[in-house]
């Protein structure tokens, strides 16, 4: 079969669509098919390892003005790539990661040339309305609009979470549409004792209960509300943000005035090898973000033995079941996970017995498995 992954960002930028587009394509290519990617060329320096079966194509880019590290193609750029790759290669079906300049494009030519398309819906229009600050419910009504006129007219809709299934039935998208989660690897998150030079790297206090956060910072993760958590949380607790983003230097800023950047370490940037070391260093994950469609982070430090604190929102609760693997606090209430923090801070065997089940609750998600169900989505519409 001759896939085409059209994406508006991939490796080497840190986010989740990226992985998640390479988890996609890379899986495809080892099934034997030949898989084609078009994405934007990457703002950011970095090495992507080789695949066989698996060629990327760069479309002409500029620096992405909203998140940080990240390249966009403004339209018609892509559309010679993409016209070129269609009519020299021409696919069996082809799958649109968002809906972007490049996917529009793409679908507009896959329409044309009567091929299969599948169309992806990795991000919450909450979480895009987030940037219009006090015309958010402006930007809300702007993204429904966009989604209903855009995945209507794919031939098959794939979504990581039945949330994300149920929120587009809610928004008038009649397309079928599948609950495919992003997948992990468990072969290689898992749950090991830390490496102490790595720990040591991170420049990590010792004698702490260590809560942490890794991913995109930017607004609408809401980092600011597990900052401020922090001025009423115990003196052993200590909190770790790792990645990076546009928001970074309001919060250093933001937990200096609240006397706790003593208390708070950035990370910055990390490679794969120290992101599982960093998740190995954890005591438990955070994540505050109210617009997550599934968070490969949160189903990163699941399947690392991580008991997880998380907003009760978005696809969240799908993965930490509250009193199970973690607790669920209100959007935006600092006092709930102060007090959460607090309660895992004292008892090491709650975070144990929480630990062993989050990983429990990543065997559903193995990659191969939940791939294998897009594959047969694939094989669906050429049928």
């Amino acid at each position: 079969m001759q896939i085409l992954i059209v994406t508006e960002t991939y490796l080497p930028t840190v986010s989740g669509v990226a992985s998640s587009t390479h988890s996609i394509a890379k899986y495809m290519a080892s099934r034997g098919h030949t898989v084609t990617v078009v994405a934007p060329a990457p703002a950011i320096s970095g090495s992507v390892e080789h695949v066989a079966n698996l060629s990327v194509r760069t479309t002409p880019s500029v620096h992405d003005p909203v998140f940080a590290g990240k390249s966009m193609t403004v339209f018609p750029f892509g559309f010679p790539v993409i016209w070129n790759q269609m009519h020299a290669h021409r696919p069996d079906v082809v799958h649109i990661q968002e809906p972007g300049s490049l996917g529009m494009t793409a679908l507009l030519v896959a329409k044309h040339m009567h091929i299969p398309t599948v169309g992806a819906l990795h991000t919450m229009p909450e979480q895009f309305a987030t940037f219009f600050g006090p015309l958010y419910p402006f930007g809300l009504w702007i993204a429904k609009m966009i989604a209903r006129s855009v995945y209507n007219h794919y031939d098959a809709v794939m979504t990581p979470t039945q949330t994300m299934v149920t929120y587009m039935k809610s928004v008038g998208i009649r397309t079928p549409t599948h609950a495919i989660s992003n997948g992990i690897d468990l072969t290689k998150y898992t749950s090991a004792p830390p490496d102490a030079a790595m720990t040591r790297q991170f420049a990590l206090p010792r004698g702490k209960v260590l809560f942490g956060y890794l991913g995109r910072i930017d607004k609408d993760k809401h980092l600011d509300i597990t900052v401020r958590a922090m001025t009423r949380a115990e003196d052993n607790v200590h909190l770790v943000i790792a990645g990076f983003g546009k928001d970074q230097p309001a919060l250093v800023a933001l937990a200096r005035e609240l006397g706790v950047s003593e208390r708070v370490t950035f990370i910055g940037k990390l490679v794969k090898e120290q992101i599982i070391q960093l998740y190995r260093s954890l005591d438990c994950f955070v994540i505050t973000s109210p617009v997550e469609s599934q968070s490969i982070v949160t189903l990163e430090a699941m399947a690392c033995g991580l008991p997880v604190i998380a907003a009760r929102a978005g696809a969240l609760p799908e993965l930490v079941h509250d009193g199970e693997n973690g607790f669920l606090v209100p959007p935006d209430d600092v006092a709930a996970v102060a007090q959460k923090f607090n309660l895992l801070a004292v008892d090491s065997a709650l975070r144990k017995k929480f630990g062993a089940q989050s990983r429990v609750i990543s065997q559903s998600h193995d990659k191969p498995t939940v791939l294998h169900r897009l594959e047969e989505v694939y094989i669906g519409l050429m049928k």
